[in-house]
């Protein structure tokens, strides 16, 4: 729906330029409607709606001043947990411990998975049982802004990721996700795996979320089942 009114904005555009900008094409694209409520609330498809999925899970995320990991292995060395399953759902939530800056408008989004499985472990938590099926990620959502197209869960169907993880107590869940730490596709594709926050480290910058998966694995961490 979006995509199609931004279309005839474009070419109305082209017929009026000095009525339009880049500000009013992307206001069409706003993940709300113009009575304010949130365009989707799910289910949302991995095969139709991918591009939608990975807007929704980057809103509200900071900006990031970090040292990237040089290589995939040294970024499961780094992680707590890397974790591989289906998105279910997602949701953005108040953060009320004051993890995120003690900042009010502080959130976390809030992931929701299924048949999770550790394709690493750190050597504090290896043989400790985890309960896996939630991660979060720190995000932010202005009071008085428009509202939240994550207010209420979004369920998704058939979204697979690979996740680097953190452990916190200050995360609903108990792990966040790190900087270098989310990708998703759809269940079964050979695609390349597409980036939630920022890039993997080069040498795993092209696979698809199996492959990823699987590179994991062969690290020699733990098999996969």
């Amino acid at each position: 729906m979006n995509i199609g009114r931004a279309i005839v904005l474009a070419a109305m555009c082209g017929l009026v330029s000095a009525a339009c900008t880049s500000e009013a094409i992307e206001e069409v694209l706003k993940p709300e409607d113009d009575l304010g409520s949130p365009l989707s609330v799910g289910p949302l498809s991995c095969e139709t709606d991918l591009a939608e999925i990975i807007s929704l899970l980057r809103s509200g995320l900071p900006s990031y001043d970090y040292e990237p990991a040089g290589d995939l292995d040294a970024l499961v060395k780094q992680s707590d947990v890397v974790l591989t399953g289906t998105i279910d759902s997602i949701v953005r939530r108040r953060d009320l411990t004051g993890a995120n800056g003690g900042d009010s408008a502080d959130h976390q989004t809030v992931i929701s998975v299924s048949d999770p499985r550790a394709l690493h472990l750190g050597p504090g938590l290896q043989g400790e049982a985890r309960e896996l099926s939630v991660i979060s990620m720190f995000s932010t959502w202005a009071q008085g802004a428009d509202p939240d197209p994550m207010a209420v869960p979004i369920e998704l169907s058939g979204v697979s990721f690979v996740a680097f993880l953190f452990q916190s107590a200050a995360v609903p869940g108990g792990l966040g996700v790190d900087v270098q730490g989310l990708v998703v596709g759809c269940n079964g594709s050979d695609e390349r795996a597409r980036v939630v926050v920022e890039p993997l480290p080069r040498d795993a910058s092209v696979l698809s979320v199996s492959a990823l998966a699987e590179a994991v694995v062969a690290l020699g961490e733990l098999e996969l089942d």
